[in-house]
């Protein structure tokens, strides 16, 4: 019996270790990329939204209809009569409102027909108390009432110092500062003029009506019922 022996060549071998360690680098690398975390890097960004509304002014003014003058006048004798009328006024502006009034006629507003009440003679500058009219003539004419806000609201012709009217600072008081309505069919009159919102229940702003005949002998105002239209 015989063995034959190969000879081996160390060559190859190492050929194939190199190969083999080559690949199995490959492969663990491989596999690294493919079963390892995958890092990544956020970017954020951010804007904003600004909603804006726009709420109108609006205002309504509900007013008290038919005034009677009371009580009723003597037409040979004389006397005067009084009556107030009190405009509700809301609004939700913040900077206020401005009321005004203006007659229907340009003057002697308070008539029957052809007969009349002549407008009381103060118009700038109101008098400060009621001056009666001469002996056989009869005046009507209007004050600011003292308003709801204790007559901060009245403009200066209605506020007074105590003694005189259209006084800067002064202080609107009920049954003073008197005028007439003439010329105020193409220029209303300003009487109130509110710097605040009224409140959701609105402000009473009060005008004062007065007329008077003084009468005397040979004198008399005709009898009926004498009207006057006034717009606030």
């Amino acid at each position: 019996m015989f063995y034959i022996k190969k000879k081996i060549d160390n060559r190859i071998i190492i050929k194939r270790v190199a190969v083999c360690f080559v690949v199995s680098m490959f492969l663990a690398g491989s596999s690294y990329f493919l079963f390892s975390p995958v890092i990544t890097k956020a970017d954020s960004a951010s804007g904003t939204a600004v909603p804006t509304l726009t709420v109108t002014q609006e205002i309504n003014i509900t007013s008290p209809g038919t005034v009677s003058l009371l009580p009723n006048i003597p037409g040979m004798t004389g006397g005067a009569a009084t009556g107030a009328a009190t405009f509700t006024v809301t609004s939700n502006s913040v900077t206020g409102f401005t009321l005004t009034l203006s007659a229907a006629t340009a003057t002697n507003v308070l008539a029957t027909g052809a007969f009349y009440f002549s407008d009381y003679s103060a118009t700038t500058t109101p008098d400060y108390a009621w001056s009666a009219p001469a002996a056989g003539s009869g005046t009507f004419g209007f004050a600011i009432g003292a308003s709801g806000t204790n007559g901060v609201d009245a403009t200066q012709p209605f506020k007074n110092n105590g003694g005189a009217c259209n006084i800067s600072g002064g202080t609107n008081t009920y049954n003073y500062c008197w005028r007439g309505f003439q010329g105020t069919l193409s220029s209303p009159v300003a009487v109130i003029n509110r710097s605040t919102a009224s409140g959701a229940s609105g402000i009473g702003e009060q005008v004062q009506f007065k007329a008077q005949y003084t009468g005397g002998t040979g004198y008399y105002q005709t009898s009926g019922v004498y009207t006057a239209t006034i717009t606030a």
